[in-house]
């Protein structure tokens, strides 16, 4: 799950009971790997709450203060009460919020004490008062000394305060004295080292340690909430926005959001934020950069020697050693194939993105002795990747992106975290299984920048991260930006780029969203790029701009739509110009938008009273992205639902149509941004996932349940894939592998009605190359009905197997609509009418048998179920659910398929399904099957 400086075993013993009576007892053992921002991390286990000594690395030692912590607004203290008496031993904390996790926001602090019970349900956040959040809060915490050490803590040991996250600035208390104030302790995306060595030495027995944090005053479209009452100018905290994302947090996400630590280490000098430059030379060697930043503590220069080694699984890959004379600030050294010819390495152990090879980690070791016997070494371990990372921009203009020399169609999806930024390692695990399940390759982070566990989990799993910053808040106010926003935009983003330019899955930084900086703020990000090597690309905005100050374009765009289209728009030739978010280009955020929850997810979310008024709801509205934005509401979505399939009666039968909707939509933009690769060059679903409970813009939902949108895009990504264009009635072959061309292929196509009367069947030989699409044939109009909704069922098999298959429901005439004002959605002159999918379905019942459980790998176990139709009519859009004995889902579970499109009278359908035993043990499963039919259809003969 991550990269670290060493592995560290974790035995653990779990029993599972299945309901075929299978009972399983074995211990497993789990590797962890999770790598840090500075210093090294020796034997921590990142899906474990850390001990009091997390890391040893030579001379240094790192604890994370995750216990003791309490909490308190200011409001409710005395006035007499400062922080020089709340960091002192004894303070009474009584009435305090105990916090049972940290770090935490204040709202997530307050919500461990259920001051605020489902507060994501119905619209009950509505109801809390956010001039709760406008004074300052406290955090206290009492650390014993005695846990922090292994041995004496002498003259010369350097003790340093590490915060790794405050919303928004902090003055901060150490003992009875103040240690740092809010007019340098300011910025959501700062770093601070608050050196405590003469404090740490000075107590008696503990550190009292007390923050003052005070909220953010971050212009976005809820104005009432993140600037209550201010004005603009006086409104420009570069903080955390949600946009039109979700409802902004009533605290805006204030408090300590990140981990706070204690560095100790007996060196003066530490080693930190390491970066390896790859380039491939045409001889197929790779030349190497590493550069490391160096921190001096002490009064005066320090000389010594300066070592380096990479070693892969084959042994040594490159060592190099220098003398130098580290000076009294922070510096950089870098060792480059000019000084150290082993940094030409032939034959490179290279990290790949997971579809194009292995994400190889290689370890990475770098050691200051210095000349002075008595000062100790100072010691850094990582595990970093080899590989070069290449933009171009092509003849289109359209930004292209290479790994080790291979061009890659980049598809992903934007990330959310939490909507109160509770965030864990675990989690962040299951939506990065949910990426490459569902065969994305990419995660665009705009302005939500995770911790390091994130991009560590996504380097093992070879998941390319695209962060940046975010659009439409005081981060793109640059008119009214002064002095103090320059500074903590420049601070901000050095602090960012050093502790992810370590990580190979970074592939590019995005400094701007929607807009374009002026060149004096676009001169300040450059230069903090240069300043610090910087060797991954960058894009200078989201959105097609070109820089006045550069004269680049960016060679991306940002055309939407962000709302229902039909399927016919992606490659509808209309739609493939500039102004229009057809499949061409790299578009690096575009939807089509409703992807309303599962029944059970919106059940946990919507009370019973609120779920059906004659429609939808407030509260549905609610849970549909921000009511400040342009999708505040199913709007976009309902009218073609309705139109298409039928008026919905209730939320169960609105619920069951969206998720055919979604599952059509979501399919038809990754076919056809793949089918137009490299025309296309790369696309980012908007989004991956929600901060809370919503009903658009998700692959999954909250509470990692998946609907149509994921299973449509997990059958579009297929890594060889068999597809159909509904604008030009084109059958073609789509290849994602990295392998050798594929061919004596045989490509078959089937269509009938509703009733499953067969119309018509065609085949033809093809085969396709690497990375290629190929287009196989049309399907003709005789093959359609004239009286209704077609059912095109397509295969690609080779002499032995089936290696795709992909069934489409057709009207029997298109969406009509007008190109142009897509961004919130297309105006359709005429839907389609696919209604007799809700009136001409029988009900039947289908039968549904699995085999044992088998175990999948060390930590997962899975089912083989096999769903068979016995009755004498078809089966429409089989939902597939795997069940605990309580009758609740188990989540997450990775589906090979779900949602069956189609099932003739006595066929069967084989699916595989697992899921994790670390968190569920003892569980009795089953399994049920649903069609569509049983749900919207008519009654059985």
């Amino acid at each position: 799950f991550g990269v670290a400086s060493d592995l560290t075993g974790i035995s653990i013993l779990f029993r599972a009971h299945f309901n075929m009576g299978l009972v399983i007892v074995a211990t497993v053992t789990i590797v962890v790997l999770m790598l840090m921002s500075t210093t090294p991390i020796i034997g921590m286990n990142a899906l474990e709450e850390r001990t009091s000594i997390d890391s040893i690395s030579g001379s240094t030692r790192r604890h994370s203060i995750k216990s003791g912590w309490v909490l308190q607004s200011s409001a409710v203290l005395p006035a007499t009460i400062t922080g020089t008496t709340i960091s002192q031993r004894g303070f009474d904390t009584r009435t305090w919020y105990s916090l049972t996790s940290f770090p935490a926001t204040v709202l997530a602090g307050l919500m461990q004490h259920s001051e605020y019970p489902d507060l994501f349900a119905s619209t009950n956040m509505e109801a809390v008062d956010p001039a709760r959040f406008d004074c300052s809060w406290w955090y206290r915490t009492e650390i014993p000394t005695a846990t922090l050490t292994l041995d004496e803590v002498s003259e010369t040991t350097f003790v340093t305060l590490i915060f790794h996250g405050i919303n928004y600035r902090a003055n901060v208390y150490l003992n009875g004295a103040l240690l740092a104030s809010n007019t340098t302790l300011r910025g959501t995306f700062r770093r601070f080292e608050l050196d405590i060595s003469d404090a740490f030495r000075a107590s008696e027995s503990s550190l009292v340690l007390a923050v003052e944090v005070f909220r953010p005053y971050d212009i976005g479209l809820d104005k009432n909430l993140t600037c209550r009452g201010r004005n603009s100018s006086d409104c420009l905290d570069l903080a955390i926005s949600w946009v039109d994302w979700a409802p902004t947090p009533p605290d805006v996400n204030m408090g300590l959001w990140r981990d706070v630590e204690i560095e100790i280490s007996d060196s003066p000098v530490d080693l930190r934020f390491p970066q390896v430059a790859t380039t491939l030379l045409p001889s197929g060697s790779a030349s190497l950069q590493v550069l490391v930043s160096l921190l001096n503590r002490a009064a005066a220069p320090v000389p010594g020697d300066l070592a380096m080694h990479i070693v892969g699984r084959d042994g040594v890959v490159a060592s190099c050693s220098s003398s130098i004379s580290v000076s009294a600030t922070t510096s950089a050294y870098t060792w480059s194939p000019e000084e150290c010819a082993s940094l030409i390495v032939p034959n490179p152990p290279l990290w790949w993105p997971w579809q194009m090879g292995s994400p190889t980690l290689v370890n990475l070791t770098i050691t200051f002795s210095p000349t002075e016997p008595q000062l100790p070494a100072a010691h850094f371990e990582t595990r970093v990747g080899l590989r070069e990372v290449t933009k171009t921009i092509d003849a289109n203009e359209n930004a292209e992106f290479r790994v080790n020399g291979k061009r890659i169609l980049i598809r992903g999806g934007g990330w959310a975290p939490d909507l109160l930024q509770r965030m864990t390692p675990e989690r962040h695990a299951q939506e990065l299984a949910y990426v490459r399940h569902l065969g994305l390759n990419a995660v665009r982070l705009e302005g939500k920048l995770q911790d390091d566990a994130l991009f560590s989990q996504a380097d093992e799993m070879g998941i390319m991260m695209l962060p940046g910053i975010c659009c439409c808040d005081a981060w793109q106010k640059w008119p009214q930006w002064g002095n103090e926003q320059m500074t903590t935009a420049a601070t901000s983003l050095r602090d960012q780029i050093r502790r992810l330019r370590a990580h190979p899955s970074v592939v590019v930084f995005l400094y701007s969203s929607d807009e374009l900086p002026p060149p004096n703020v676009e001169r300040m990000y450059l230069a903090v790029f240069d300043q610090e090597s910087w060797a991954t690309p960058t894009i200078a905005s989201a959105s097609f701009r070109t820089s006045s100050l550069t004269g680049n374009v960016t060679g991306v765009k940002m055309t939407g739509p962000y709302g229902w289209v039909p399927p016919n728009f992606w490659t509808d030739p209309r739609g493939l110009s500039n102004e229009f978010g057809g499949a061409w280009g790299f578009v690096t955020e575009t939807s089509p938008g409703g992807s309303p929850l599962t029944q059970e997810s919106f059940e946990k979310v919507i009370p019973p009273t609120e779920r059906w008024e004659n429609g939808t709801t407030a509260a549905w509205d609610y849970h549909c992205g921000s009511s400040h934005g342009a999708f505040g509401s199913l709007s976009h979505f309902t009218p073609a639902l309705e139109a298409r399939l039928g008026r919905t009666t209730s939320a169960t039968d609105y619920l069951l149509k969206a998720q055919v909707q979604a599952y059509e939509s979501h399919r038809a933009m990754f076919e056809a941004y793949s089918g137009a690769k490299y025309r296309a060059t790369g696309i980012i679903q908007w989004m991956l996932n929600n901060g809370w409970p919503e009903m658009m813009w998700h692959l999954y939902d909250y509470y990692l349940d998946t609907g149509g949108a994921f299973y449509g895009v997990k059958k579009a990504l297929e890594p060889l894939h068999i597809q159909y264009s509904p604008s030009t009635r084109m059958v073609a072959i789509v290849d994602s592998l990295y392998s050798e061309g594929l061919s004596d292929l045989t490509a078959l196509a089937d269509t009938y009605d509703l009733s499953g009367t067969h119309l018509w069947h065609h085949s033809a030989t093809t085969s396709v190359l690497p990375d290629g699409t190929t287009t196989v044939f049309s399907i003709p109009a005789n093959a359609t009905t004239t009286s209704g909704t077609t059912i095109l069922r397509l295969q690609l098999v080779n002499a032995t197997s089936t290696l795709s298959a992909n069934t489409y429901w057709i009207p029997n005439t298109n969406d009509n609509f007008t190109m142009g004002g897509c961004f919130t959605g297309c105006a359709v002159t005429t839907f389609a009418n696919m209604t007799d999918l809700s009136t001409e379905l029988t009900r039947l019942n289908l039968d549904v048998a699995w085999a044992q459980s088998q175990r999948v790998d060390d930590s997962r176990v899975g089912l083989t179920i096999a769903v068979r139709n016995p009755s004498e009519v078809p089966a429409f859009f089989i939902r597939l659910r795997l069940l605990r004995s309580d009758g609740t889902d188990v989540l997450p579970a990775l589906w090979d398929d779900n949602y069956l499109v189609w099932l003739l009278p006595n066929e069967t359908e084989t699916v595989h399904v697992s899921w994790s035993t670390d968190d569920q043990p003892d569980m009795d499963v089953s399994v049920v099957a649903v069609p569509y039919n049983n749900v919207v259809g008519t009654p059985p003969h």
